[in-house]
């Protein structure tokens, strides 16, 4: 049995977060002592949820919400609200929808994401330690997502100039 403590004090918490470990170490262990689950086994249901109603500031997650969340294997959260926004953006150019209600969601998503992604991302790498063993599935991260996402921005963003002309 492992502890939430003892995750994030060891050297686990490394074969998941892997880059800027010990900026996200500090950030885990404010997270795990707010959720009162120091103690708690890593494979406790209730603990890994009272992980994911903790706030824990997040700027990249702000400044970045789609991109930080893709790069941070928050798959659903990432993709989900990248495709929402692009839609949004689509639906602006081809309708009379003011840039307002993009502009709204982007800022909503913003800080939903930079309030809870240390907490998010702490709760997918207890998850993805135990049930897996490969190094590859634990990493929470994705560069080649991340460079997929950016593309994909980019190519809907000359499709978007292009039906514009």
């Amino acid at each position: 049995m492992m502890t939430f403590s003892e995750f994030v004090k060891n050297d686990s918490l490394e074969k998941t977060v892997v880059s800027d470990c010990d900026n996200y170490r500090q950030k885990f262990i404010k997270i795990i002592e707010k959720a009162g689950v120091s103690d708690s086994d890593i494979q406790d249901e209730e603990a890994l949820k009272k992980i994911k109603s903790i706030i824990s500031w997040n700027w990249a997650g702000f400044f970045f919400p789609f991109y930080w969340a893709i790069y941070r294997k928050e798959k659903i959260i990432g993709w989900g609200t990248l495709l929402a926004y692009l839609t949004l953006e689509f639906l602006n150019v081809v309708s009379v929808l003011s840039g307002r209600y993009e502009l709204i969601f982007f800022a909503v998503t913003s800080l939903l994401i930079a309030m809870y992604g240390n907490s998010y991302l702490l709760h997918n790498c207890v998850r993805s330690y135990v049930e897996t063993t490969s190094e590859v599935d634990r990493k929470q991260m994705s560069t080649s997502q991340l460079w997929i996402a950016i593309i994909l921005n980019v190519f809907a963003a000359i499709l978007l100039l292009i039906w514009q002309l």
